[in-house]
Formats: structure tokens, sequence, C-alpha cells
């Protein structure tokens, strides 16, 4: 059995996915599987993923229905290993990165999720900014009352944790939501590694993360949290969310 599983999913076979297989395939450490799951895509394009998912690690699936969260859970229910590593098809791991969580959790029993910082990357792989996201479960759990301090892409989290949870909800904001759900369990933990792990491509995901759906997903998730807290800063949070749904949504 593998140590980690890496999570990929995908409705389409360009450049950036095949960016980010490659930097999946050449990680210093080496134990582990790739889960591609490939919704929606035509037989042409599935043709092209079968021939370059050549790498024996790999099981891929395909499925016709639509949408990353059906994707996301159908990837967790494959995977074999107690780990379970994100990846987003168009972003870049640093050959570093699953040695450096691997051994993080390893250490670090309590910690449910571990992410990283992370580089804000161009369409040609070149570094723009940098994002420090904060380290300890304390501090992240005051910043997620606001706002994602989490890097999905950058995550390791246990399997059997993710699953006992019921996987992940929340179209638009599955990561975001699964955070809020686990933040309710005394028991798990977050953690980041100070370090940036991956580069990160925000100027093709920002568009969908600053839909009018994505925030009301958000909101949606805080309103719960305050419904099942009564802690009043999440209702803030939830009426902070929702007045950026009009001001700042780029799309419905």
């Amino acid at each position: 059995m593998p140590a980690v599983s890496v999570m990929l999913c995908t409705n389409t076979w360009n450049t950036y996915c095949d960016r980010a297989l490659l930097s999946i395939e050449e990680q210093s450490f080496t134990d582990f599987e790739i889960i591609i799951v490939a919704n929606s895509v035509d037989d042409e394009t599935f043709l092209r993923l079968i021939t370059r998912a050549s790498d024996p690690r790999v099981r891929l699936f395909r499925t016709w229905i639509a949408g990353v969260t059906f994707s996301r859970n159908l990837a967790l229910h494959h995977c074999r290993a107690p780990l379970l590593a994100v990846m987003d098809a168009d972003d870049i791991a640093y050959p570093e990165r699953f040695a450096a969580q691997v051994e993080f959790l390893r250490l670090h029993p309590e910690v449910t999720v571990c992410g990283s910082s992370y580089d804000v990357i161009d369409a040609e792989d070149k570094k723009i900014s940098t994002c420090l996201l904060p380290a300890s479960d304390r501090d992240i759990r005051k910043l997620l009352v606001w706002r994602n301090p989490l890097c999905h892409p950058a995550t390791m989290l246990r399997t059997a944790s993710v699953r006992a949870l019921g996987g992940y909800c929340g179209n638009s904001a599955e990561d975001y939501e699964l955070w809020v759900r686990m933040s309710e369990d005394i028991n798990s933990q977050f953690a980041n590694l100070i370090q940036p792990l991956v580069g990160y491509r925000v100027p093709v995901t920002s568009v969908a993360r600053r839909s009018r759906r994505a925030y009301v997903h958000v909101a949606g998730a805080q309103f719960r949290s305050f419904a099942l807290t009564k802690n009043l800063l999440w209702l803030v949070a939830s009426l902070f969310t929702l007045l950026k749904a009009w001001l700042r949504s780029n799309q419905p």
C-alpha cells in the first residue's frame, strides 16, 4: 500500500495539467499513487490523458458527472493510502513538497491537515509573489472565520478524517466548507509549513473563486457554523461575505 494518495481532478487536458502531473512524478518522496479523475471530457481528450498517464503509479478514472466536488469524492473513495495529498490541475508541486509534509505529519500525529505557504505563478511558471499563511492551529482557526487560511492544492490530509466527515460538499467552495466542518471537531488540528511548497496559478483559478456562487457557498458554511456554535463572529462573517458577493463578484 502506498504511503500517500495524490488527488488530481480535471475536466480538460492541456499544458498546465501536464506540468502539474510532471511535478508530482518528479517528487523526491516516491511512495505514492496518483489518482486522476477526468470529468466530462470527450473521447479524444481522454485518449490523450491515457497516453500521458503512463506512470505505473497512476490510477485513472473517468466520469460524466460534471463538477469538482463529485470528482474529489470519487478520488477520495479510491484512495488506498492513509495520507491524501491534494493537487489542482493547473498548479505546480515543488520537488520536496511530499517529503516535507509526510515528515511533519509523522512527527505531529495530532495534526489532521498540513498545508503550506505558496508562490503565486504566471502562465510560464514564473513566480509573481509569495503568500505566507499562518502556521499554528490557533492562528489558522482565528483566520478561518473570515477567509480561507489554507491553500487547498498545498494540503496533505489524513484520509480517514476526511472520510469520517463525509468528504467534500459545497460546490465552488468545497475546500473552505471542509475546513469549517473540521474546525467544529476540537480533535482536528491544522498546520501550515512556512516554506512555499507549491506554485499556485492564481490568474487561472481566481475567476471561479470570485464568482457570486462561490461567495454564497462560503457564506452558507459560515452561517451553518454560527447556527451550530452560536458564535456571533460566524454570523458577522457570513453577512460580510454576502456583501462581498454583491460588490466583488465577477460573474453569477
